[in-house]
């Protein structure tokens, strides 16, 4: 008789109703989709992160490069370096061809020791050198400039649908214009 009695007791406990689990099944894929899109948009901007250091690595090798010519280095030809910036490829920054550009590289020294996803342009001139144009929609450089100056870019469209997340840095402006962010 007590086995009858223990059968009675477990059979007036209750589980959880269907309801009940789908609800929990619902919040658990939307705490879960938001993770993702947390996540995703964090990798994102650690991209766009190796674009301003790389940037300012060049910056720093600019003005050294002018503390000892009185100069900034000029771009040789023209080309996105390492990379073009499409696609989601890391490149090294420096590479062993001997090409105009990669040269113009291996003189100005930028430190920057890791592969780099985006690829980077210098631009500089001295006064009255037309300025470039920037591929931004925002505006960064001044229109008339009396010393001598350069202007750094970098882009990269890592998920390939045409929209190009833009670093841009220059001698005229001590900010970084970043366009895009986490594209």
């Amino acid at each position: 008789m007590p086995v009858l009695a223990h059968r009675k007791l477990r059979a007036g406990q209750r589980g959880f109703t269907l309801t009940e689990l789908m609800a929990v099944v619902a919040i658990m894929g939307i705490l879960a989709t938001l993770a993702i899109s947390s996540f995703v948009g964090h990798a994102k901007a650690s991209k766009t992160g190796e674009a301003t250091a790389t940037v300012q690595a060049i910056r720093a090798a600019q003005e050294r490069y002018r503390a000892e010519n009185q100069v900034y280095l000029a771009r040789n030809s023209s080309g996105w370096y390492p990379t073009s910036g499409v696609g989601d490829t890391r490149t090294s920054f420096v590479m062993t061809s001997h090409s105009d550009y990669a040269d113009l590289w291996r003189l100005l020294r930028p430190a920057v020791d890791r592969p780099v996803g985006f690829g980077y342009w210098v631009n500089s001139g001295l006064p009255g050198d037309d300025l470039p144009t920037l591929p931004t929609a925002k505006k960064f450089a001044a229109t008339t400039v009396s010393e001598p100056w350069y202007v750094v870019q970098a882009q990269a469209d890592a998920d390939e649908d045409g929209t190009f997340c833009r670093v841009v840095a220059s001698s005229m402006n001590p900010d970084v214009l970043i366009e895009d962010d986490g594209e």
